[in-house]
C-alpha cells in the first residue's frame, strides 16, 4: 500500500495540510497491517478520526469556516484508499468511523469512554495476578469514575455508540475493582500518604542534622497568660545583663570603652581651650578700638 500514491497535490494547496494528509495515510496503513483485532481496530480508527479533527482545529484556528470542507477532502482521501480492491479487501478499513463523520465532541467522548473500557479490562487482568498490587491503578480508577456515569446510562446515546465494540463496558463499574482487597490496601496507603503530605506542609524545610518545627511554632510556643512566662523573661533579661557585665570586666572590651571615653573627653577639652584662646586673642586685638566705646559705670558717693 503506497501512501504517496493516494495523496494528490491538487487536493491540498498548503504544505501543512499535505503533511497532515501524508501522516493520515500512513496511520491508515499502520492500522491495516498491524491491527487484526476487530474491536481494537474500531477503537484505533475512532482515535485516528479524533487525531485528524484535533489537528485540523489547531491548524484552522482562524479559519473555522473552512473546517468542514477540508475534513470532507480527507474523507475523499480515505474513500480513494479503501476503493482500491487490489490493496484493501471490501471490508472497508475504518468504515464505521469515516463513512458517516461524527462531530469532534462525539468523537472525543467515544475516545475517552473506549479508553476507560480498554483500561478497565487491563487493570482487571493485572489485579488477577498474584504479585500485582492496586497502588498503580487506584488513582486512575478514582479519577475516571465519572466516565462510568456516562456508560451506566447506556453505551449508545442518540445513535452514537461510545463504547465502540466493548459491549460489556456498561458493567465495568470501577467499584467492582475498588472493593477488592488489593485496592482497599491501596486506599489505606493513599490515605496515609496524603496525611503525611499534609503534615509535611506544616513544617519548615530543615537539614538532616536539625529538627523540623511546625510553621506556627513561633506564634504558639509562648503563651503570655502562663504564669511561668514572666520568671523566664526576667531571668532572660538578667542573663543578658550578666553577660554584658562579664564581657566588660573580663575582656578587652573594658579598655576599649575607657580609651574611647578618654579620647572623647580629651577632644572636648581641646576644643574648649581652642575656643577660649580664640576669644581671648580677639578681645586683645580689639582693645584699642573698643576702649573709647566701652561704658564705665562709676558709683557716686555724696559724702
Amino acid at each position: 500500500m503506497s501512501v504517496i500514491f493516494f495523496i494528490k497535490e491538487y487536493i491540498f494547496g498548503e504544505y501543512g495540510l499535505k503533511i497532515l494528509c501524508y501522516y493520515f495515510a500512513r496511520n491508515l496503513q499502520t492500522i491495516y497491517y498491524y491491527h487484526s483485532n476487530k474491536p481494537l481496530e474500531d477503537k484505533v480508527c475512532n482515535d485516528l478520526l479524533y487525531w485528524l479533527q484535533n489537528n485540523l482545529k489547531k491548524f484552522l484556528v482562524k479559519r473555522d469556516n473552512e473546517y468542514t470542507s477540508i475534513l470532507q477532502k480527507f474523507k475523499e482521501v480515505w474513500e480513494e484508499i479503501v476503493s482500491d480492491a487490489e490493496v484493501i479487501p471490501k471490508n472497508d478499513l475504518c468504515r464505521k468511523s469515516f463513512k458517516n463523520l461524527v462531530s469532534f465532541d462525539v468523537c472525543e467522548k467515544a475516545k475517552n469512554v473506549s479508553n476507560y473500557c480498554e483500561n478497565y479490562e487491563y487493570i482487571k487482568n493485572e489485579l488477577g495476578k498474584q504479585n500485582e498490587t492496586c497502588v498503580g491503578h487506584y488513582e486512575y480508577l478514582i479519577k475516571n469514575s465519572n466516565i462510568y456515569d456516562i456508560i451506566s446510562k447506556g453505551c449508545t446515546v442518540d445513535g452514537n455508540n461510545y463504547c465502540l465494540n466493548y459491549d460489556k463496558c456498561d458493567t465495568y463499574n470501577p467499584q467492582n475493582l475498588l472493593n477488592t482487597e488489593k485496592c482497599k490496601r491501596a486506599k489505606e496507603f493513599e490515605l496515609a500518604r496524603s496525611q503525611m503530605k499534609e503534615k509535611e506542609e506544616q513544617y519548615y524545610q530543615c537539614g538532616p542534622e536539625f529538627q523540623c518545627v511546625p510553621k506556627n511554632f513561633f506564634s504558639t510556643s509562648i503563651d503570655y497568660s502562663d504564669y511561668h512566662v514572666i520568671p523566664l523573661i526576667v531571668l532572660s533579661i538578667w542573663s543578658i545583663f550578666l553577660t554584658l557585665y562579664f564581657l566588660y570586666k573580663l575582656t578587652p572590651f573594658k579598655s576599649w570603652i575607657n580609651n574611647f571615653l578618654y579620647k572623647k573627653n580629651v577632644i572636648r577639652k581641646n576644643i574648649h581651650n581652642e575656643e577660649f584662646q580664640e576669644l581671648l586673642e580677639s578681645e586683645t586685638e580689639d582693645d584699642h578700638i573698643n576702649f573709647n566705646n566701652n561704658e564705665y559705670l562709676i558709683t557716686y558717693n555724696r559724702e
